[in-house]
């Protein structure tokens, strides 16, 4: 009786179940016909197709390519020719993944959105043809930026009050760091001035700030000034005032700005043990989560918990060298032991991990086996030869566009556009002084 009701009646009730059924098998044929079209290896966009996807929670370059009936082997290929510019293992919910298939359904280019400016680029000209990447900048306005500012208290805030964007202020560290200790030598009253990159789309929107161009501090206890220098091959480097490299191998400090609370001692009182014993590296206080950069490439010998130090990181830099990160919260799900890292590459998150009284890294380096003050280590420097008639061409062009900058308080655009590739243009060109 039922079943006569549910497949043979002829009431409402009846009707608008064999609705419901009649859906319910065309959803299943139509699976099923997905299914078989993804087992014949067949493409399920059409000739000469293009597609833009955006990317929704727990999207992943193979399951993407995959409705498209890309092979696991040819997204491999994908994924690791775009790899060293840009690692697709996690694309970001919002961004968008354009593809391009040629006549043969085969993928032909990639494009991903990386921000409002950039784009990756993964293509190849033929189907046999290697794959190649590149970024992208659409519609990108660059203009010389320049600020200045006098130290009252930190030189963090002073850069800060001054206008000038933080990820400049870190650039600005790391580049001046070579030569200047941020952490002792910074006295109130210092003064110093920058110039950068601004960049704007072509709708007037203020974007993420490009290259630093020049800086200079001068302080009561030591100065020093830096140069982009660009050579013939157009490879860029920074130099000082009279054309020495600052591009050291090694960066100063694993965190982009930071306050050292304790130093490289080998008597320290111990606030958790209450005595002394030696502190063989150097903490810097920070909030947890503050991005931990390598300070330098190298592979991977540690990652995972280690005693004391909670979640620590050591990374083998060749030469006998090593530097060791401690405390962290969370170590990068990239940075395993045997694999390589790159100079700037952010390896975790500074916590509290282990036998800590708070949220700081410990930072340590080993040479030959033994601790050394983590502030002290010099490595040799990384940039190409100086062409002594060429860089003074270009510190004079920058020069002028550093004394462009009047105000204090507010980054000031310069009249002038800087091209690098036209510095060693310039001509009737001697040495000169900053002035404030």
């Amino acid at each position: 009786m039922g079943v006569r009701r549910l497949w043979g009646g002829v009431g409402p009730e009846s009707g608008r179940l064999a609705t419901v059924t009649r859906l319910a098998l065309a959803v299943v044929a139509i699976t099923l016909g997905t299914e078989n079209a993804k087992a014949e290896g067949t493409s399920l966009v059409s000739v000469s197709d293009s597609v833009t996807h955006v990317v929704s929670r727990g999207d992943t370059l193979g399951t993407i390519l995959g409705r498209y009936g890309i092979s696991p082997g040819e997204v491999h290929r994908w994924w690791a020719a775009a790899k060293p510019t840009r690692d697709l293992s996690r694309l970001r919910v919002g961004h968008k993944l354009e593809l391009s298939f040629s006549e043969e359904r085969q993928l032909v280019s990639l494009g991903y959105t990386i921000d409002e400016s950039e784009r990756l680029l993964v293509e190849r000209d033929s189907l046999e043809g290697p794959i190649r990447t590149r970024v992208v900048e659409d519609n990108v306005v660059i203009t010389p930026q320049g600020a200045r500012g006098r130290v009252e208290t930190t030189f963090y805030a002073a850069a800060r009050r001054a206008g000038i964007p933080e990820v400049v202020v870190s650039e600005m560290v790391d580049v001046l760091g070579t030569r200047l200790d941020f952490a002792s030598k910074v006295r109130p009253g210092d003064r110093f001035r920058v110039l950068y990159e601004g960049r704007q789309d072509d709708r007037g929107r203020q974007l993420r700030p490009g290259r630093l161009l020049a800086a200079e501090y001068y302080g009561a206890r030591q100065s020093v000034a830096a140069f982009m220098y660009e050579d013939e091959a157009g490879r860029i480097g920074y130099v000082d005032a009279t054309g020495r490299s600052l591009d050291d191998s090694l960066l100063r400090y694993p965190l982009q700005f930071t306050r050292i609370t304790s130093t490289f001692s080998y008597s320290r009182f111990h606030p958790i043990l209450k005595r002394r014993k030696p502190h063989l590296g150097v903490d810097f206080a920070a909030p947890t989560g503050t991005p931990i950069r390598a300070i330098g490439p190298g592979t991977v010998k540690w990652s995972s918990w280690k005693g004391a130090f909670g979640r620590h990181v050591e990374i083998d830099h060749g030469d006998k060298l090593t530097s060791a990160y401690s405390h962290l919260s969370r170590i990068h799900p990239s940075v395993k032991k045997g694999r390589p890292v790159q100079k700037g590459q952010v390896i975790g998150w500074v916590g509290r991990s282990g036998r800590a009284t708070g949220p700081h890294l410990h930072f340590a380096i080993f040479e030959k086996g033994r601790y050394v003050n983590p502030l002290k280590v010099r490595r040799a420097h990384s940039v190409t030869k100086v062409d002594p008639g060429r860089f003074v061409a270009q510190r004079e062009h920058l020069t002028a566009q550093l004394r462009a900058v009047t105000t204090h308080h507010q980054p000031r655009r310069s009249a002038q556009p800087v091209s690098m590739s036209s510095l060693n243009q310039a001509e009737h060109v001697k040495p000169c002084t900053l002035t404030f």
